[in-house]
């Protein structure tokens, strides 16, 4: 059962709570806390009832006694030029975690969104310690590409898909900003967690998944032959995955 908390307030998406330069979104799962917690970034022209808009994905995150936080970009959007100068949109999400941890008690923090807001999921976790884990879904770094990360290992999943032609699996440069290679972002991912070149690949679904070997902390990329959005499953195959952090 979905619970929702409403507080209106301008600049805050509907039913959520309100903080400077925007809100964020809560679904609480059945229990009490300290809670397992999704942070969840929209995407490009989305917003944070995105996975409200999915309600049998949200269901079954709930169902996995996942909180789910969704954060409305600061004034509406995600400032991709400034993730690694100065980072103000990496500040709010913790701003978000620091409210909801007062309200309700949050345990393992995964990141997670689509498209440019996984780019702000990758690049929290990257530059910060705020996060336990990331699990992105079409959508990584932008060039330039990191080669190493501030914050500490941390298990990775990521989703894409082959036909993806919004951000595709090479990247693409526009308005004077270029997508990162999806392939070199995971990379940096694999030397950041101390990976061999040893893997074990399975079906998840309509997802292919590899998952390398590492000294740190797992990383697993999915491919499916799918465009530029989340397949119908995706809330369970997160809940499966993230059994084990």
């Amino acid at each position: 059962m979905l619970t929702s908390l409403l507080l209106a307030c301008s600049s805050c998406p509907p039913g959520g709570h309100c903080l400077e330069g925007g809100g964020y979104n809560v679904d609480l799962p059945q229990g009490s806390g300290p809670y397992k917690t999704l942070l969840w970034f929209h995407g490009h022209n989305e917003d944070a009832e995105h996975l409200r808009g999915k309600p049998a994905e949200l269901q079954a995150l709930l169902d996995g006694g996942w909180l789910v936080l969704a954060p409305q970009g600061r004034d509406d959007r995600w400032r991709v030029q400034d993730l690694r100068d100065g980072g103000e949109d990496l500040d709010y999400a913790e701003l978000v975690l620091a409210d909801a941890e007062r309200r309700y008690g949050l345990s393992t923090v995964v990141a997670s969104g689509h498209s440019v807001g996984a780019s702000v999921a990758y690049e929290l976790g990257c530059q910060r310690d705020s996060v336990d884990a990331v699990a992105g879904f079409h959508g990584l770094f932008w060039d330039p590409v990191p080669s190493s990360c501030q914050g500490s290992p941390k298990p990775i999943r990521h989703v894409h898909g082959s036909s993806d032609d919004t951000w595709p699996i090479e990247g693409r440069s526009f308005l004077g900003m270029a997508q990162g290679d999806i392939h070199q972002g995971v990379q940096t991912w694999r030397d950041v967690n101390g990976c061999t070149e040893e893997s074990s690949s399975q079906a998840q679904g309509p997802l292919l998944c590899t998952t390398w070997t590492c000294a740190s902390a797992p990383v697993t990329y999915c491919e499916h032959d799918g465009e530029h959005r989340l397949r119908g499953g995706f809330g369970q195959r997160y809940v499966d995955w993230a059994e084990g952090l």
